[in-house]
C-alpha cells in the first residue's frame, strides 16, 4: 500500500532554475563530426530508454562526456523523443553555449563527471513505473516494475535537494554502486 504523495515546496521548486554564463565559442562543437556523433550517440541511448518506457517525455536530462571538463546535455525544455543534434547543448565548467539553457541538474552531471572520471553517460531520469515509490517514499518493489528497470538494480536514492544542491556528496553517492 503507498503513502501520500510528497509535494515539493516552491523553494524545492525553484532549485531546477539555473543560470549559466553563456560562452559563444561553445556552439563550435557543431562542426567536429566526432562531437556531432557522440551527441547522436547520447539521441539513441533517450530512444531506447523512452521505447522501454525507463522515462517519460516530459522530463528527464542526459549528458554524454566530450572531454574532461565538456559534456553535451538535453536542453532546458523540449520533447525528449523529438531531438536531433542540433538541440543539445554544450556544457564546459560553469558556462553552457550563448542562448541556451539547461536544467539546474546540469550541476549534478558535472560533480558526478569530477568525481568519476569512467563515467561517460548520465541519466537523471523518473522512471514512470518507479515514480509511485519515490513519490511516497516507499522502499521501491521491483516485482511491480518493468524488467527494464530491474536489469538496472542498483539505483541511488537521492533527496530533490541533493540533486540540485549537494551535488558533490551526491556525486560521491553514485562510486558506491
Amino acid at each position: 500500500r503507498l503513502k501520500k504523495p510528497v509535494v515539493l515546496n516552491e523553494a524545492e521548486l525553484q532549485l531546477g532554475e539555473l543560470i549559466l554564463g553563456n560562452d559563444p565559442d561553445l556552439a563550435a562543437w557543431k562542426k567536429d563530426p566526432s562531437i556531432v556523433e557522440k551527441g547522436k550517440d547520447l539521441i539513441r541511448f533517450i530512444n531506447r530508454a523512452y521505447d522501454h518506457k525507463l522515462l517519460s517525455v516530459g522530463f528527464g536530462v542526459a549528458s554524454i562526456r566530450i572531454s574532461a571538463d565538456e559534456f553535451l546535455v538535453t536542453p532546458e525544455e523540449g520533447d525528449l523523443s523529438e531531438l536531433v543534434p542540433d538541440d543539445l547543448v554544450m556544457v564546459k565548467m560553469d558556462s553552457v553555449e550563448k542562448d541556451k539553457k539547461v536544467d539546474g541538474l546540469v550541476n549534478l552531471h558535472t560533480a558526478i563527471y569530477f568525481e568519476h572520471p569512467e563515467i561517460n553517460v548520465i541519466f537523471c531520469f523518473q522512471p514512470i513505473a518507479a515514480m509511485a515509490f519515490i513519490l511516497s517514499r516507499v522502499e521501491i518493489d521491483f516485482r511491480t516494475i518493468p524488467e527494464t528497470v530491474v536489469v538496472l538494480m542498483k539505483l541511488v536514492k537521492i533527496s530533490n535537494s541533493a540533486a540540485y544542491e549537494d551535488t558533490a556528496i551526491a556525486a560521491k553517492l553514485i562510486g558506491k554502486l
